[in-house]
């Protein structure tokens, strides 16, 4: 997954997105819905968005928003609301690497 952070960094977004679904579709099940991963979903579905695959995109904060709600993390449900706004806007932020 970190390649896929990497390729999206260098601007290619093809090869990004490819590591990033390689690395989250790998995780082993204990894994799939840890707040860890948020960082990598934000940036996945960032980059489906920069491609054009919008309904891909919010497939992605879906699955974001899901596990902030399992988890209790509101600071992440709110990251992927405004997030889905400025997609909505037409302002997609392409920084989306969580703090």
């Amino acid at each position: 997954m970190q390649r896929g952070l990497t390729y999206r960094l260098l601007g290619d977004n093809a090869q990004a997105v490819e590591h990033l679904r390689t690395g989250l579709h790998g995780l082993p099940p204990s894994a799939k819905g840890a707040v860890w991963t948020v960082p990598y979903r934000l940036d996945l579905a960032a980059t489906l968005a920069e491609l054009g695959d919008i309904s891909d995109a919010l497939e992605v904060y879906d699955r974001v928003r899901a596990i902030a709600e399992t988890t209790g993390t509101g600071h992440v449900a709110r990251r992927v609301d405004s997030a889905v706004r400025s997609l909505s806007a037409g302002s997609l932020r392409t920084r989306t690497t969580y703090p």
